[in-house]
């Protein structure tokens, strides 16, 4: 039901879109503001969102100019998957935008902006020279060129010196997977799928002016910022009211569906296996389990050296889930007693080995759900390949 209302909601909108030719002179009411919109519940929706109103009744103008917009075409998942999805500037009436929002429980603020005449021409102008079909289209960039920071540029383009960021510190250094980790913590799986994903560059500190790729942080700013008259400062914001108000989500306690939970049940399980001495039993969860550390493995090295993402090069979780677990893996089910596999698997606790004594020091920061898997599986390697019984062996000769 939810997803035939906002189809509906979306036919509506784009029939009625106000058809916004050229630009044309704005009267002295005219208001321009910026919208900022909560999360949502779902992943694509939880970092919420940003757009831009300007309401001219005079004009019978009230539309929001929506960065956030991408078209639907036969190779959308290809061209998203390789990290070359164009999203658009859309404009869309204003009434549609929030009916959207507040069907789907998100609140919704505004803040109008302190901007004179003149501003606001320069604005709207801006805003629609951008929304032509050869200007509308750019490369999307979930750290630096989103839906939260095109319309920044917007006004940082428009006011230029005139308008003065007053940015806050930070209350500690924090990195971009710091922030969107913040807005992951009822969404575990999620959490643990994208830090897979990402690598290092998002461990890079943010500068104030970075964090604004977030909307709560670019509203923030804005009710900060000031824009420098010949008279003196004058705040950017000049009224910051509630649009659509949303009941919050209230915070589930700990989920038994839940990434350390299942990782130890595995772990339970394969020991329980291991205790049955059945070698075909413990042979086939073993080749699966290579093989399912290989996908992951492959899906790592896609996303680095075959996409355009930004942020998945380099990634350090490579040490632990690599694509010589992929064919290791299929080898293992089909011959598991052959000699090279052996030595293949040295190489590869050695660096899980690696990975376990630099865990806290990396130049990336992997996931702590992902510890206990390491752990483990270098403890499974070690035991196979009899490194314990090497260094017990040892240590009984030297003493």
């Amino acid at each position: 039901m939810k997803h035939l209302f906002l189809l509906g909601l979306i036919i509506v909108t784009f029939l009625s879109k106000p058809v916004i030719a050229q630009p044309i002179n704005l009267s002295p009411d005219a208001k321009i503001s910026l919208l900022t919109c909560g999360p949502g519940n779902d992943l694509y929706s939880i970092f919420g969102h940003t757009a831009i109103r300007i309401k001219d009744q005079a004009q019978n103008i009230d539309a929001a100019f929506n960065y956030g917009t991408f078209a639907f075409s036969e190779d959308f998942y290809f061209q998203f998957t390789m990290g070359k999805l164009n999203y658009r500037l859309a404009i869309e009436p204003y009434s549609g935008f929030v009916a959207s929002y507040q069907y789907e429980n998100r609140w919704v603020r505004e803040q109008i902006l302190n901007l004179d005449s003149t501003q606001k021409q320069q604005a709207f102008e801006f805003l629609i020279n951008n929304a032509k079909p050869e200007n509308s289209y750019y490369l999307y960039d979930f750290f630096y060129d989103n839906c939260s920071t095109r319309p920044r540029e917007v006004f940082e383009n428009v006011l230029g010196d005139q308008l003065k960021f007053n940015f806050l510190a930070l209350e500690k250094e924090k990195t971009f997977r710091n922030m969107i980790d913040l807005y992951l913590r009822q969404m575990p799986w999620s959490d643990a799928g994208i830090d897979l994903g990402l690598g290092t560059p998002c461990d890079k500190v943010c500068t104030p002016k970075l964090k604004t790729f977030l909307p709560d942080y670019l509203m923030d700013e804005f009710d900060r910022a000031t824009i420098i008259t010949e008279d003196g400062e004058i705040s950017l914001v000049s009224e910051n009211k509630l649009i659509v108000d949303a009941r919050p989500f209230v915070e589930e306690g700990f989920k038994w569906f839940h990434p350390i939970v299942l990782f130890l049940a595995f772990i339970i399980l394969h020991e329980l296996i291991l205790m049955t001495k059945v070698r075909f039993l413990i042979g086939t969860f073993d080749g699966l389990l290579y093989t399912a550390l290989g996908v992951a493995g492959c899906l790592i090295f896609f996303l680095w050296f075959i996409t355009d993402h930004n942020g998945t090069r380099p990634n350090w979780n490579i040490l632990w889930a690599m694509p010589l677990y992929f064919p290791f893996g299929i080898a293992y089910l089909i011959a598991p007693k052959v000699k090279i596999l052996n030595w293949m698997m040295h190489g590869i606790n050695a660096l899980l080995l690696l990975c376990l004594l630099f865990w806290a020091i990396l130049p990336q920061n992997l996931n702590e759900f992902y510890l206990p898997i390491v752990v483990w599986l270098f403890y499974r390697n070690s035991d196979r390949l009899g490194w314990f019984k090497m260094v017990k062996n040892r240590f009984r000769s030297t003493v």
